[in-house]
């Protein structure tokens, strides 16, 4: 893996693509993120978690949970069923 890194690391430096090298590195980075994010949202969906003051009271919880809600449809029964929100 580590080979193949490196490979591509001196093909992408050798053709000039840095700085579209280091974009597609931000939104990938912004894009691993959210999905960390979310999926942290999820698991606290399961407790009681979102019923407490600090959640409600929280700017993002409501954004937040919108794009939890979004994805609700696509997670199994079992586990959609137990989220909180």
């Amino acid at each position: 893996m580590m080979l193949l890194s490196s490979a591509l690391d001196a093909v992408v430096k050798a053709s000039g693509l840095g700085a579209v090298d280091h974009g597609l590195g931000v939104l990938f980075g912004l894009a691993r993120g959210l999905v960390l994010v979310l999926a942290a949202v999820l698991v606290c969906g399961a407790t009681a978690i979102p019923q407490q003051p600090f959640w409600r009271d929280a700017m993002l919880s409501p954004l937040a949970e919108a794009a939890a809600q979004t994805v609700i449809p696509y997670l199994p029964g079992q586990f959609a069923s137990h989220l909180k929100f």
